[in-house]
């Protein structure tokens, strides 16, 4: 943000870096399982749906992984940051 005038012939002027979210660019993800709770050996199913800010539909290119949670008492669940990664600034 900028700002410029001109007071008693002298000209005054400032500037700030303002950082904005990118809320418009993210994307609400929906997983709707073909069933509550799958058992060991049941085939699960997905259906992905996609929404823009405003709950628009979108097509995208998905993909997911699923886990047993025993896993995370060896070792606890970390935020691999995917957000910062895939909205990194374009040149």
């Amino acid at each position: 943000m900028s700002a410029v005038f001109l007071h008693d012939d002298k000209l005054y002027q400032a500037s700030k870096s303002l950082k904005v979210p990118a809320v418009q660019q993210k994307l609400q993800i929906e997983i709707q399982p073909s069933k509550k709770q799958f058992q060991p050996g049941d085939k699960a199913t997905y259906t992905l749906v996609a929404r823009d800010a405003n709950g628009n539909l979108w097509r995208a290119k998905l993909s997911f992984g699923i886990i047993d949670e025993a896993l995370y008492a060896i070792r606890p669940e970390t935020d691999a940051g995917y957000s910062r990664l895939f909205l990194r600034r374009r040149l």
